[in-house]
């Protein structure tokens, strides 16, 4: 397996992780330990032995780390999207 192959292969995989851990982080913010006022499972001060807080700080991480991920996705497949966008497009190579 090429060098190449095996980046690919872990790229996508972290990029699922981030994703999932987005996800998850988002919605424990969002619907178990909603800001104060806005409902939810009301005395869940805790929820997979992190606060409100903790998983709002999780989940700006895990942004940044996907918005760097994707950076590094493209960066690595640039020759493929200048290359595709010119057949959409049909443009030609100068």
């Amino acid at each position: 397996m090429s060098n190449k192959s095996i980046i690919n292969y872990v790229m996508g995989w972290l990029l699922f992780l981030t994703v999932f851990g987005l996800a998850f982080s988002g919605f424990a913010r969002w619907l178990i330990l909603p800001s104060p006022g806005r409902g939810g499972m009301r005395g869940l001060e805790h929820f997979f032995i992190f606060t409100r807080h903790t998983w709002t700080d999780i989940h700006h991480l895990l942004a940044i780390i996907f918005c760097l991920l994707v950076l590094i996705h493209i960066y690595l497949h640039w020759e493929w999207f200048v290359s595709t966008t010119r057949k959409v497009f049909g443009l030609r190579k100068h």
